[in-house]
């Protein structure tokens, strides 16, 4: 896991996230943090933010800030590859049933998409070239899914484990009473895998709920849509045994924060960020606005 620290920005497609996870990481880049931006979004805008080109390789845009846009569908392939490999080394019978067409179909499967979103995850929870790592996440459903994933997957785990043993168990018996060499089947592959899915699943589990080294900001807009979408995603985060660390309410006319808001998020820091005449776009346009913000009283997170 990354010594420093983890930033997810969530919320509803649209609210800004791509602009405050920007905001954010040049305001700790200013104050000294190495710190590595990451697009986990498959509609990556950051490169428009920023005016630069960007791809899977962590580009330096300024002293301290790296940025990146993943590919989550070069992910997936990936994923597919790894998958082909596995099972034309443990199921050689299986390539009499033509198993290139069936591993083909994989890339359609349900969850491949944030199964891929996870493996993104992990590596930007793995990076230890940065003090600070921000993620730009999806919108909220694929967002969730992802987070959930690491819970969901401990579930079947434990269960396939279970089954495993049991079958070995008997395999074992049936060894012992036919005087059979058992060393093969106490160096099970299909059960060793498991064991090695189940400590990586725990390893991210533990990570997400680490409330103080991954901090998850809530971005809204103040809007009766964005306020139910972002009270939507506080109860799920809790369902998943994690929390928010604040929120980010982008786009404020006033200045101010509504009654609404305050009683949805009690006892939650809430930070306001202005609306501006024109969406910030470029370096100096971000700067800009990081003043303003701080001349109107906000504190942004300093970890």
């Amino acid at each position: 896991m990354n010594p420093g620290n983890t930033h997810l920005f969530v919320g509803k497609g649209g609210v800004g996230k791509s602009t405050c996870s920007t905001l954010f990481s040049l305001h700790m880049a200013d104050r000294g943090r190495s710190v590595l931006l990451d697009s986990m979004d498959p509609a990556h805008n950051l490169h428009d933010l920023l005016e630069i080109s960007l791809n899977e390789r962590p580009k330096r845009v300024i002293e301290g800030l790296r940025v990146r846009e993943s590919d989550i569908a070069a992910q997936a392939a990936g994923r597919i590859k790894e998958l082909r490999r596995e099972l034309k080394g443990s199921y050689h019978h299986l390539q009499t049933l033509n198993i290139e067409r069936f591993i083909d179909i994989f890339r359609y499967a349900p969850g491949m998409e944030e199964h891929a979103s996870l493996m993104v995850l992990e590596r930007a929870l793995s990076e230890s070239r940065a003090d600070t790592v921000v993620i730009d996440t999806p919108p909220t459903a694929l967002t969730v899914k992802t987070l959930a994933l690491p819970s969901v997957s401990l579930k079947w785990i434990e269960q396939l484990g279970a089954m495993r043993r049991e079958i070995l168990a008997k395999k074992l018996s049936v060894a012992r009473i036919r005087r059979q060499d058992q060393s093969k089947l106490r160096e099970d592959r299909v059960l060793y895998r498991l064991v090695q899915m189940e400590e990586r699943y725990r390893l991210l589990r533990s990570g997400l709920s680490d409330a103080e080294r991954t901090h998850i900001h809530i971005v809204m807009n103040d809007d009766p849509l964005s306020l139910a979408e972002s009270t939507q995603i506080q109860r799920q985060l809790v369902d998943l045994g994690l929390s928010a660390a604040d929120i980010w309410v982008n786009r404020s006319s006033d200045l101010g924060c509504s009654d609404e808001i305050r009683e949805a998020f009690p006892g939650q820091q809430i930070r306001i960020l202005p609306q501006l005449a024109h969406p910030p776009v470029g370096i100096t346009a971000l700067r800009a606005m990081l003043a303003e913000i701080e001349a109107c009283g906000e504190e942004l997170p300093s970890e």
